[in-house]
């Protein structure tokens, strides 16, 4: 899986070009507009014109609160999502129309059902978070099943500047939540993205890594120690005699750092641990190099290269 930020914004670019318009201006009228999103817009000059939640970092030590930067994304990178800001309730609008088929809450076609169907078909495998779950990737959303219930859903989730949100739709039960946290604290979000799908649906999610941690011999550990990187951050894994532990720092925020630990599940295969040791789901370690040392590594559906040779 590679999913590119760069793709993204040159897509925007075209869209833009065709049309003979901005992208911020083409995701008014093409999106909000015809949704009837008053609320919702992705230009800094906006920003005053609707009351907004600042992020907010927990300190590592004493998890007491700060406010994030208030730094704002690079317009370049909006078409990959940066700068749109909305209510709870407008992002359940956009849900309503993917829902109804490409149909806005007025009755009005918005997209065909064709392009809707599109959207919600898997075009690759993606690694899951949690053994209980499959995923997917379609366009632009991800896919998940979950595996004894059978449960399917559509969802999409994003997190910056000490801020994190999901959109979750549930097709066969014509239902959809959104969660907006202006704190960046992804186990939280975790939880009640479980909780709400068994408020909507009646079915308990049982997403815990829920494996044994695996006999490996600490020296096979060291292939996996170095510094890996992507456009949201960098991470930075090493070996300990406790195991391989690291720190991860946001791009943004460069003070948004956490600490964790990872506790080896299979090869390549990881429950990642917060300082806590509560999980936060399963990471993965893939394409190695004639030292059979990994290249890539996939926590929190993105991926990393390896930066250090």
């Amino acid at each position: 899986l590679r999913q590119s930020m760069v793709a993204c914004a040159v897509a925007g670019g075209v869209i833009g070009w065709g049309s003979g318009i901005i992208w911020c201006e083409g995701r008014e009228d093409l999106i909000f507009d015809p949704l009837g999103m008053r609320q919702s817009s992705g230009r800094p000059a906006y920003v005053i014109r609707f009351r907004a939640a600042l992020g907010h970092l927990a300190d590592s030590q004493t998890d007491a609160l700060r406010t994030c930067s208030g730094k704002y994304l690079c317009l370049g990178q909006s078409p990959a999502g940066t700068t749109p800001t909305m209510t709870a309730a407008e992002l359940i609008t956009f849900g309503r129309a993917h829902l109804n088929g490409g149909v806005s809450v007025t009755g009005e076609r918005w997209l065909s059902e064709q392009s809707i169907a599109t959207m919600q078909t898997a075009t690759a495998q993606i690694p899951s978070s949690s053994p209980a779950v499959t995923t997917a990737m379609g366009l632009g959303w991800m896919l998940g099943r979950h595996n004894a219930s059978g449960l399917r859903y559509v969802a999409h989730s994003g997190g910056t500047n000490g801020q994190c949100a999901h959109l979750r739709l549930f097709p066969e039960y014509n239902a959809c939540f959104a969660v907006l946290l202006n704190r960046s604290k992804p186990d939280a979000l975790t939880a009640m993205i479980s909780q709400l799908t068994e408020v909507v649906t009646d079915i308990k999610l049982d997403t815990g890594p829920g494996a044994s941690a695996a006999d490996i011999d600490p020296a096979a550990l060291a292939r996996y120690e170095g510094h890996y990187q992507s456009y949201a951050g960098d991470y930075r894994i090493s070996l300990n005699g406790s195991g391989l532990t690291g720190t991860f720092d946001d791009a943004v925020d460069e003070e948004d750092r956490f600490s964790f630990s990872l506790v080896p599940l299979q090869d390549g295969c990881f429950e990642q641990r917060n300082a806590n040791n509560a999980s936060m789901g399963l990471v993965y370690f893939s394409e190695q190099d004639k030292l059979q040392r990994p290249q890539r590594f996939f926590a929190g559906a993105r991926l990393y290269q390896r930066v250090n040779r």
